[in-house]
């Protein structure tokens, strides 16, 4: 029998479970998701964490620095079940679905599709995620998504690049994203008063 839509989703958000779990450690942020062992080799969709999980993992690195507890694994669960994987995973994570993700957790945020908006609402402290074409004028060099923690006026970023473990550190966003063009932003501002 094939199955078609939602339970076909939830078919392969259990198996992909079952096989992401043992992988998990969730021991803290992670840079560099296709060098770093185990997260390269999890499953999210049809594809691995190391191809396509920067959208998953900017969202996990970003409620580690917002002081929720989380497991890697459990979000790729969430993620693929609420069908937020974009074509089965080849484009990684749909962009709008972080905010739909992050409304059903109770976390409030503000979305910018502007880098000087955002810049202008960034302060020390805040928690931004950040979606972010790779090259202005060639959308066919991709997407990519990262956490990021604004301090002292720079932008403190995570999994910045998927081969380095190295946390990054940018003056601007215009440095930040060099030849890149930003999509979209999410601006972590807490918890729902009826999630507290």
């Amino acid at each position: 029998m094939k199955l078609f839509g939602k339970k076909k989703r939830l078919q392969r958000a259990k198996s992909n479970f079952a096989f992401n779990k043992p992988l998990d450690s969730s021991d803290g942020l992670i840079n560099g998701q296709s060098v770093t062992p185990n997260v390269s080799k999890m499953k999210y969709g049809k594809y691995t964490v190391s191809f396509n999980g920067c959208g998953v993992i900017a969202v996990y690195n970003a409620l580690m620095l917002y002081g929720f507890s989380t497991s890697l694994a459990q979000l790729i669960f969430e993620f693929e079940n609420s069908g937020f994987v974009s074509l089965r995973g080849f484009f990684g994570t749909r962009p709008r679905a972080v905010g739909k993700f992050l409304s059903r957790l109770g976390v409030r945020f503000r979305t910018t599709l502007f880098k000087r908006t955002t810049e202008k609402a960034a302060k020390d402290g805040d928690i931004l995620i950040l979606t972010f074409w790779n090259h202005r004028f060639n959308p066919f060099k991709g997407l990519h998504t990262v956490a990021v923690k604004c301090d002292k006026g720079k932008y403190i970023v995570y999994n910045m690049y998927s081969n380095r473990h190295a946390v990054y550190r940018y003056d601007s966003l215009s440095q930040l994203l060099g030849k890149g063009k930003l999509m979209l932003s999410y601006k972590l501002e807490g918890l729902m008063p009826e999630k507290q």
